[in-house]
């Protein structure tokens, strides 16, 4: 299952409805895993990645994502970034996809290496990610 656009919580209430139906159904979750597709933009303050953020959003689905931005995306500074992330793992999310909110190439690696060796790194040393 890969969730999009969903905040710890409601992740959390979409896995614990697909348990129940499993349960009910006498389906094994076994080989189920648990994914999220997750836009972040890394910056050196929460008010720069959040303009970051809402220029990609809104030029990638034609709408204003505004009032959007805190909601379904993981933006700031690495440690608020680590912060967010925390959360959806503590929702049961196994596997993240961290998709950097940028329309440039180069932008693009730059914010991925963050992710590969600022984030990630601090998530494993927390032994909330493996």
């Amino acid at each position: 299952y890969m969730g999009l656009f969903y905040t710890p919580e409601r992740y959390a209430e979409a896995i614990g409805k697909i348990e129940r139906y499993a349960t009910e159904g006498g389906r094994s979750l076994q080989s189920f895993e648990r994914l999220m597709y997750q836009y972040v933009f890394v910056a050196p303050t929460r008010p720069q990645a959040f303009e970051r953020a809402n220029v990609f959003l809104s030029h990638t689905h034609g709408i204003s994502f505004e009032k959007h931005v805190d909601r379904f995306c993981v933006i700031g500074t690495v440690r608020d970034c680590v912060e967010s992330l925390g959360g959806y793992l503590a929702a049961g999310v196994e596997h993240l996809m961290l998709v950097p909110t940028v329309l440039d190439a180069r932008e693009f690696a730059e914010q991925a290496e963050i992710c590969a060796h600022e984030i990630v790194p601090e998530l494993r040393r927390r032994g909330q990610a493996a």
